[in-house]
């Protein structure tokens, strides 16, 4: 296979783009969120005193989590748009970069599925795990190394066979 693109490659590459913006996009919504949210309880605790003050507290903390979860999955949406650009490219960060994302995902979300069943993280384990098995694959392992393509077993026997 060398260093040829499959269309197996390509899909790969182009959903983990898709993934990674959209993941990107949720991201900045869930930070944006959280900030309200934390001002929010910072304001109930101004305007309403001491009486709200646990409900306050609390609203702020919940949008200071809200925030930092906001931040990580920004990240990791981030790496999986990248991994995408990289499996595009053939490069061999691209290759490492979607099989650490992949695993991420899919442990992350079998995580998710014990706290109630959701086809949504089923579906983006069962593409983590995929994503990590195709990588480990033997013709995209060579895809991505960098090297060329090694002449064919059977072309050999037939450069032979006519030298002979």
């Amino acid at each position: 296979m060398g260093n040829k693109r499959t269309g197996g490659m390509t899909a790969v590459g182009v959903i983990n783009i898709v993934f990674g913006a959209i993941g990107a996009l949720f991201a900045i919504l869930i930070v944006l969120g959280g900030g309200m949210m934390a001002a929010m309880g910072a304001g109930m605790e101004a305007e309403f005193g001491a009486e709200f003050e646990g409900a306050a507290t609390g609203a702020a903390g919940l949008g200071g989590i809200m925030a930092i979860v906001g931040i990580v999955a920004f990240g990791a949406s981030a790496a999986m748009l990248f991994s995408g650009i990289g499996v595009l490219g053939l490069k061999p960060w691209g290759r490492k970069l979607a099989m650490v994302c992949g695993g991420a995902w899919a442990v992350l979300n079998i995580i998710t599925l014990f706290s109630g069943f959701n086809l949504f993280n089923l579906g983006f384990a069962v593409y983590g795990g995929l994503l990590v098995w195709l990588f480990l694959q033997p013709e995209w392992k060579a895809a991505f190394s960098g090297q060329p393509a090694a002449i064919e077993d059977t072309q050999s026997i037939d450069e032979f066979q006519q030298a002979a």
